[in-house]
């Protein structure tokens, strides 16, 4: 006959064993383990004991912590020293069971009532003890059978090694996501102070060159017109230094996108030239372009970029030197990698730079020497600017110079090849001609600042054109909602309502044709963040601030003539949500109708194949990827004009940043491969 000793106990290690492991929190763990055990044992009191340092490392070591009890009245002291006795004992015993006349007993409990009961200390390997009371007076806490939990406490000690591993995983996980939420934040917060400083100083010197340009065209006496001209100048050598701060700290955070369109190479070095001439003393110093036989005049590549370093390295040249020449060389020396690779030189017959310094002016804030700091000024992120986006670029810049004999910065730089007709069939090509007027068309100004809203009113009236103005968003809604516009210039920092939601409530809110009117934000900020947000906000395009009246008038003049057109030319008007607009394509295209036709091709080709790869990238939910996909997809749809598009994208985009909604998601990439295939459609039907 089996022993009802033995099958009770088999019993109650299979109970505690079936107890184990339901949790991961170490605390119910260990309260599903032991409360089962005081059950079964008639235990008054029991509680865990933890080395400190084995739950975490800020613990102090050196002792044990308790970090469970039941009942919690009974729980008493908090922590136990490694001094103690009874750490001494169990470094020798697995179990240690006292009568209340031990001393041991005494220290753990005071109470008289409990004096007539028995303690245990039963060891959990090297992770800590757990401590078990009995106040009755049977022989539940005997050493025989407490050594028999032996093989279920093994257990209960591992369970609890897993628990501290999983818990110290959750912390580190936790830490990391909150050091990652406060770095977002963080970067956030700079990028708005960024634009927030880029909108306040360019605010006034908008409106100080504003105010200088209505001037020039004023009767004005040659001294006074002298006085003029160092004013302009010294206005931009202040928004000069801001830009280089500005590009300084996009560079930094990885801000700078590098983009591809068509340019008019040759077109872009005589400008620097002829700029640089007219710059230069012409008694002293000659300016002279030498091309090479092979370089083509269109190429493939960023041409504000190229420009900014071309100027860069130009305006160094004029700085540093009184006398001589300045010579601007362009050299093409054949394909490599698929790109065709050039050579450009700016040589000058100026001061020169000691060779143990020239290393060290491509560095932030570095110039040659101490003296010409005080003597030609300047920030030191000039070369260090220049360097870093021929660097994103594909190319790399070399210094040959001697003292007193003048400098030679060198760079090569990868361009693409593209056609090389001019495009000047277009019929939008004299859109822009300098002397357009805007005679008969009704421009509402929506800006908060008084010099500002003051130049604004008279460059337009200047050029003919009848103009309101709104000081804030939301008067700009209103003015649209309640009369007829032809175009809207708007500021994007205003209170009560921002341009970005104005333009929002414009376009969602207003019926047509009031809510297609051409919206042309002004921004002083620089940010490419800025820029996309724009666009994405329902405007058309933008205009930096501050603005050649120029450039303001032909843009102007680009989306007046563009809405004439489409007036007469209903192709995109009222379609299904599919249809496409090739504005953006052909602002930046100046003409060229094979470029447009270049980019629609290359869209036609790799939209779908992009979208697949995205798809493949969801359904693996490979959230970097996708984030860095979804980017990267967003300007092929803004640039044929499917902005909701863009906004589904981005939708995507967040996603993976953020709560990671898998639905949302996919809701939102289903819709935008379903516009997509409607768009190819619409596009291979032609």
């Amino acid at each position: 006959m089996i022993n009802p000793e033995i099958i009770n106990d088999i019993s109650l290690l299979y109970e505690l064993s079936l107890s184990l492991g339901k949790s991961h929190d170490i605390k119910e763990n260990a309260g599903n383990f032991i409360s089962t055990l005081m059950r079964r044992k008639g235990l008054s009191y029991a509680s865990l004991w933890i080395k400190a340092e084995k739950l975490s490392h800020e613990e102090e070591s050196g002792f044990y912590k308790r970090i469970y009890a039941y009942p919690h009245f009974r729980a008493g002291k908090q922590y136990l020293s490694f001094s103690h006795e009874i750490h001494s004992i169990l470094e020798k015993n697995e179990v240690y069971v006292v009568e209340s006349s031990d001393p041991v007993f005494q220290d753990f409990y005071h109470n008289e009532g409990e004096a007539m009961g028995k303690l245990a200390f039963l060891k959990l390997g090297d992770v800590g003890f757990l401590k078990l009371y009995s106040f009755s007076k049977k022989d539940t806490l005997k050493h025989e059978q407490l050594y028999k939990l032996n093989k279920v406490l093994d257990q209960f000690t591992h369970s609890l090694r897993a628990c501290m591993v999983h818990g110290q995983l959750k912390k580190e996980i936790q830490d990391r996501k909150k050091v990652e939420k406060e770095l977002r934040t963080s970067k956030e917060a700079e990028e708005q102070f960024f634009a927030n400083m880029s909108h306040e100083i360019r605010t006034p010197i908008n409106g100080m060159l504003g105010m200088m340009n209505l001037m020039g065209g004023t009767q004005l006496t040659e001294e006074q017109r002298e006085y003029l001209n160092d004013m302009i100048l010294s206005s931009k050598t202040l928004l000069s230094i801001l830009n280089d701060i500005l590009d300084f700290s996009k560079i930094q955070q990885g801000k700078i996108i590098i983009e591809q369109v068509r340019f008019d190479l040759i077109g872009r070095l005589r400008s620097q030239c002829n700029m640089a001439q007219s710059r230069a003393d012409q008694g002293k110093l000659n300016v002279k372009l030498d091309l090479g036989v092979n370089v083509p005049q269109f190429v493939a590549g960023d041409q504000f970029r190229f420009d900014q370093v071309m100027n860069n390295l130009i305006s160094n040249a004029l700085k540093f030197t009184e006398e001589g020449e300045i010579n601007i060389v362009a050299k093409f020396l054949g394909e490599e990698n698929g790109m065709d690779l050039y050579l450009f030189k700016v040589e000058d017959t100026g001061i020169g730079i000691p060779e143990e310094k020239q290393e060290s002016i491509f560095s932030s804030f570095v110039q040659a020497e101490a003296y010409t700091s005080r003597m030609f000024g300047g920030t030191g992120l000039g070369l260090p600017i220049v360097k870093q986006l021929l660097e994103l670029m594909g190319g790399e810049i070399r210094l040959d110079s001697e003292p007193g004999e003048g400098s030679s910065f060198y760079f090569t730089l990868p361009l693409g090849r593209v056609s090389q007709e001019a495009g000047t069939h277009s019929k939008d090509r004299g859109l822009v001609e300098k002397g357009s007027q805007l005679k008969g068309y009704h421009i509402l100004l929506v800006e908060d600042t008084p010099m500002n809203q003051k130049v604004g009113v008279r460059m337009l009236k200047k050029w003919g054109a009848g103009v309101e103005i709104a000081e804030n968003g939301l008067l700009g809604f209103e003015k649209c909602r309640d009369k007829k516009f032809d175009l809207v210039l708007m500021d994007l920092q205003m209170p009560v309502m921002s341009g970005y939601e104005a333009a929002i409530k414009i376009r969602n809110e207003l019926p047509t044709p009031k809510s297609k009117v051409p919206i042309i934000a002004l921004t002083a900020a620089v940010r490419e963040t800025v820029k996309r947000k724009v666009l994405e906000s329902g405007m058309d395009s933008y205009v930096m601030k501050p603005f050649e009246p120029d450039n303001l008038l032909g843009i102007i003049k680009f989306y007046l003539m563009k809405r004439a057109k489409k007036s007469l030319d209903t192709r995109y008007e009222d379609q299904a949500t599919a249809s496409i607009d090739t504005s953006y394509l052909e602002e930046i295209a100046d003409g060229d109708v094979q470029f447009i036709e270049d980019m629609i091709n290359l869209f036609k080709d790799q939209a779908p194949l992009e979208l697949d790869s995205l798809g493949h990238q969801i359904n693996a939910q490979d959230w970097e990827q996708i984030h860095q996909h979804t980017h990267k997809l967003k300007y092929p749809y803004t640039s044929i004009g499917r902005l909701d598009l863009v906004q589904k994208l981005a939708v995507i985009e967040e996603n993976t940043l953020k709560s990671r909604n898998i639905k949302l998601i996919q809701d939102a990439y289903d819709f935008v491969k379903r516009e997509t295939a409607i768009i190819l459609d619409q596009l291979n039907s032609r």
